[in-house]
């Protein structure tokens, strides 16, 4: 559940307060999404076709609500939320609970299949075994997309992926 505004790269849409339309036109040159918002930042490629992704530690490949219940819990546990209780209670928690219904009703495997492969680049915290795990790893070698892990994290955004980031677009104005 982290914030858009904890990650210090830019503004961006935080989809714990607010969904919006994943589908409507972005004028980006990159589209960064963490976690579940690597699934809108899919949807609205595959609306527009007009941005490059980075996919930090995305839950791609398709598993059941009970398995996903499982892994964050799992997550919750050892990790944490990675946001503080001010955070929590700012979120709206049922609409979060709704977007994130909507955004794992997808084919994000067929999306994936369908980017240039030069557009679409995954980073994946080395220690991120609830989400993006060693399964979504494979799975990104096996479609030969561009796959960096950072080393010494976990899911959570943390200053090294911020620093992978930066490094990819090559912008250090952040």
């Amino acid at each position: 559940m982290s914030r858009v505004k904890n990650y210090g790269i830019g503004e961006g849409l935080d989809i714990w307060k607010k969904y919006g339309d994943p589908t409507a036109k972005l004028d980006a040159e990159y589209l960064i999404g963490h976690s579940l918002g690597c699934h809108y930042a899919l949807l609205n490629w595959q609306a527009n076709r007009n941005a490059r992704l980075i996919l930090v530690n995305p839950p791609l490949l398709k598993r059941s609500s009970i398995v996903w219940l499982y892994r964050w819990l799992r997550y919750k546990m050892i990790e944490g939320l990675g946001v503080s209780f001010k955070d929590i209670l700012a979120a709206d928690i049922p609409a979060g609970i709704m977007n994130c219904r909507k955004l794992f009703q997808g084919n994000f495997e067929n999306i994936i299949r369908e980017i240039p492969k030069e557009d679409l680049v995954i980073v994946k915290g080395e220690y991120d075994n609830y989400f993006c795990d060693r399964e979504v790893a494979d799975f990104a070698r096996a479609e030969n997309i561009r796959l960096i892990e950072v080393a010494g994290s976990g899911h959570n955004w943390s200053k090294d992926i911020r620093q992978t980031v930066i490094n990819i677009i090559g912008d250090e104005k952040y």
